[in-house]
């Protein structure tokens, strides 16, 4: 059985560079401060985020307020990771040729990169489900949503996605 590997978000690439040395004492310290202020507040309860969830939504903040300069050098490790891994390179040019046969013939847009439209299909359930769980906390609608197309990494081969 082939183990799909997954590829990391462009925040977890950020974290890998940046969180040691520049926002772990950072993170420490507000997560003590958030943890605190809780239970001052409610005492007899449990906080809504644990330390990691914490962490995520702080990098993720950091790498959005992040200079182009810092996205592109996440970008080049994300790539070299993506390269170094043997289970991830594995017949990686061939699924490349593929994909982009298919957006010749299917008329995709030719100016993203493979590289981005395989990211931002990785990032899709998440978005979705967000979405969804926005508009039911909103409104009390039940919410479906199914979306589904070529992958890159799967040589343009269709995947689909529901939400429920």
């Amino acid at each position: 059985m082939k183990t799909k590997l997954r590829l990391l978000q462009d925040w977890q690439a950020y974290q890998a560079l940046t969180y040691e040395s520049k926002w772990k004492a950072i993170v420490d310290k507000e997560w003590a401060t958030y943890k605190t202020e809780w239970e001052l507040e409610h005492p007899k309860e449990t906080p809504l985020k644990n330390r990691f969830t914490f962490m995520v939504e702080f990098m993720k903040e950091k790498y959005k307020d992040e200079t182009e300069e810092m996205k592109q050098k996440c970008e080049e490790y994300w790539m070299t990771r993506k390269s170094e891994s043997p289970a991830l390179a594995d017949s990686d040019a061939l699924r490349n040729l593929e994909f982009q046969l298919y957006v010749l013939i299917r008329g995709l847009p030719e100016k993203k990169s493979l590289t981005h439209v395989a990211r931002a299909i990785n990032k899709l359930p998440r978005t979705l489900a967000t979405f969804g769980q926005s508009i039911m906390d909103q409104t009390g609608w039940h919410v479906t949503i199914m979306a589904g197309g070529p992958s890159p990494e799967d040589g343009g081969m269709i995947m689909s996605f529901l939400l429920a």
